[in-house]
Parts: structure tokens; C-alpha cells; sequence
């Protein structure tokens, strides 16, 4: 339990100290890399088995034949 602990506080210790020697980055470079930098593109004229939605939908279909196979 010691050893995970140390291993814990070291670990903190590290990452606290490489974000604070690092300097921020500008929005314009974490274009692509971070989600909320990055443009969200959009499905307007996409066929609809290229869309993920329907492939959630087939995802579901399969996951409830499935629970009624092995209930």
C-alpha cells in the first residue's frame, strides 16, 4: 500500500511539475489535436450508411437480439 502511494505522489508530483516548465500553446495549434478546437464537420448530403447514428442503431438492433438469445 506504501509503495502505491509513493508511486501516486510521485506520479502527481511529476506531471505538476512538466505542465508548469511547458508554456501554453495557442488555439490555432491545437487545431485538430483538441476537441474543442478542432471544427466540427457536417452530415448534410452523406449516404446513410456512412452515417453514425445508423450504425449505433444497428449497434442496438444487435446488442437486444442478442440479450433475448442468452436471457
Amino acid at each position: 500500500m506504501y509503495q502505491a502511494l509513493w508511486s501516486c505522489l510521485v506520479c502527481v508530483a511529476v506531471n505538476r511539475r512538466g505542465q508548469l516548465s511547458h508554456d501554453a500553446q495557442a488555439a490555432a495549434e491545437l487545431a485538430g489535436l483538441v476537441y474543442g478546437y478542432t471544427p466540427i464537420p457536417k452530415e448534410e448530403n452523406v449516404p446513410l450508411l456512412h452515417k453514425p447514428i445508423f450504425w449505433a442503431g444497428v449497434a442496438l438492433v444487435l446488442f437486444v437480439i442478442l440479450q433475448v438469445v442468452f436471457w
